[in-house]
C-alpha cells in the first residue's frame, strides 16, 4: 500500500510540474524583442569566437548557428505579431498563452494517460513486493569478478559462434599477445585483415606476430606486411623501421642506414624516437652495435596502442557480460604504457575516452593530474581542450 501511494504523489507532483508551461503566459514587447534580439546577436559573435579558439568544430558551431537563428525569427515574428496590435492596446505589449487551447488540452490527456496505462501494465505485470537484494549478495555477480580467462572464453564461444565478426577477432588479437598466445594471436590478425580489410595496425600487428614466433628474425611473409602496411600508411614510422630490422638481421648495414636517414629527413623535429634512430645511425657508421633498430622505435611513442572510440564501441559486438572486462584489458594496456612514456598526448587523451566510456571519474581525474606532471604546457592545453570536449572541467580537477 506504501508502494502505491508514494507513486501516486510522485506522479501527481511530475504532473503539476509538467502542466506549469501550459498555465502561462508570455508578454511580447517591443523592447524585450529588440533585447532578445541584441542578446542573439551577441551569441552568434560569441559562436565565432569560441571557433577561432578551437572550443567549438566545425559541425557544432554550425548546429548552435541554426539554433540561434531560428530564435531570431521566431523573436522577429512575436515583435511583428506586438506592432501590428499596438492599435488596439494602450501600451506595447501583448499577453497571450504560451500554447494554444487545443495544444493545452492533448497535453493534459496525455499526462493522464500515461500514468494511468503504466499504473495498469505495472498492477499485472510487475513485482513490488520484490524484496531487496544487498550488495554483498550482488557482487559475486558482477562482471568484474569474473576472470581474464572466463572473459576471453566468453568472447571465444561467442567467435565460435559468429566467425564473421572482424571486430572480435581484432579486439582479440592484440589481447592474444599481451598473454603470450602468439599462434591465437596470428590466428585473430588474419581473420581480422580477412574479415575487415587491410588495416595498418592489422597488418603491423600480424607481422609482429609472425617475427616473435620466429624468434625475432623478421620472416619474408612478415616483411610483406610491413611493407603493404606502409602502402595504407605512407606517414607511420612503424613499417620503415622494421623494414631497416630486417635489412639489419640480412647484413645489409648500408640499405638499413639509408632506410634509417631517409625517416629522419621526413619525421618531424619534434618526433620523440628520433633521438634513438640518430644514435642508432650514429653507431652503424662507426661499425659497432646495435644489430637492429631499438625495439622501442619500432612502435612509436606516438602511436601507442590502445582502446580507440571505435574500439570501445566495437567491445559490445563481443559477449555481453564480458564486454566491460575487455575493455578494462585494453585500458589498462594503455595505462601501462604511459606509465613508460607518460609524454604521449594522444596516448593520454585516448586514456580519458575509455575511462569517460567506462563511467570511472575518479580515473580521469588521476589521469589528468599524472599527465600534468609529464606533459609540457602545449600538450597539456591540448589534452585539456579534449577533457572539455569530452565533458571533463579539467581546470577544476587541477585546482
Amino acid at each position: 500500500m506504501d508502494f502505491w501511494l508514494v507513486s501516486a504523489l510522485l506522479t501527481f507532483v511530475a504532473i503539476l510540474i509538467v502542466m506549469l508551461p501550459l498555465t502561462r503566459k508570455e508578454v511580447v514587447s517591443a523592447a524585450q524583442g529588440e533585447e532578445d534580439r541584441s542578446v542573439y546577436i551577441q551569441q552568434l559573435k560569441e559562436i565565432d569566437s569560441d571557433l577561432a579558439r578551437g572550443l567549438l568544430d566545425e559541425q557544432s558551431a554550425a548546429q548552435a548557428r541554426l539554433e540561434i537563428s531560428r530564435r531570431i525569427l521566431k523573436n522577429d515574428r512575436r515583435m511583428t505579431d506586438a506592432a501590428s496590435n499596438d492599435n488596439a492596446n494602450s501600451n506595447d505589449a501583448e499577453k497571450k498563452y504560451l500554447f494554444s487551447a487545443g495544444a493545452r488540452w492533448v497535453t493534459i490527456l496525455v499526462l493522464l494517460f500515461i500514468p494511468i496505462v503504466s499504473w495498469g501494465v505495472y498492477a499485472t505485470i510487475g513485482t513490488p513486493d520484490l524484496p531487496s537484494q544487498p550488495l554483498v549478495d550482488r557482487k559475486g555477480n558482477t562482471i568484474q569478478d569474473k576472470s581474464a580467462v572466463e572473459l576471453i572464453a566468453q568472447a571465444e564461444a561467442h567467435l565460435a559462434n559468429a566467425p564473421d565478426d572482424g571486430r572480435g577477432w581484432a579486439i582479440l588479437a592484440p589481447i592474444y599477445m599481451r598473454l603470450g598466445r602468439v599462434d591465437d594471436a596470428i590466428n585473430a590478425y588474419r581473420k581480422a585483415l580477412e574479415l575487415l580489410g587491410k588495416d595498418v595496425d592489422r597488418l603491423i600487428g600480424l607481422g609482429e606476430a609472425l617475427t616473435i614466433k620466429a624468434n625475432g628474425q623478421i620472416t619474408p611473409e612478415a616483411l610483406a606486411l610491413f611493407e603493404e602496411a606502409g602502402t595504407v600508411a605512407p606517414a607511420d614510422v612503424r613499417p620503415p623501421l622494421m623494414k631497416a630490422r630486417a635489412l639489419l638481421q640480412a647484413g645489409k648495414r648500408d640499405d638499413a642506414i639509408d632506410v634509417l636517414q631517409i625517416i629522419l629527413n621526413t619525421s618531424p623535429e619534434d618526433a620523440l624516437w628520433r633521438a634513438d634512430i640518430e644514435q642508432t645511425i650514429a653507431n652503424l657508421k662507426a661499425g659497432k652495435g646495435p644489430t637492429a633498430p631499438p625495439a622501442q622505435s619500432s612502435r612509436p611513442a606516438e602511436q601507442p596502442r590502445g582502446p580507440t572510440a571505435e574500439d570501445v564501441e566495437a567491445a559490445a559486438s563481443l559477449d555481453e557480460q564480458g564486454r566491460k572486462d575487455m575493455i578494462r584489458s585494453m585500458v589498462d594496456g594503455l595505462a601501462e604504457r604511459l606509465r613508460e612514456n607518460p609524454t604521449d598526448v594522444e596516448g593520454w587523451e585516448r586514456l580519458l575516452r575509455a575511462y569517460v566510456v567506462l563511467g570511472e571519474q575518479d580515473k580521469v581525474n588521476e589521469a589528468l593530474r599524472n599527465a600534468a606532471n609529464a606533459l609540457p604546457e602545449n600538450d597539456m592545453r591540448r589534452l585539456t581542450d579534449t577533457a572539455t570536449q569530452l565533458g571533463i572541467d579539467a581546470t577544476g580537477v587541477l585546482k
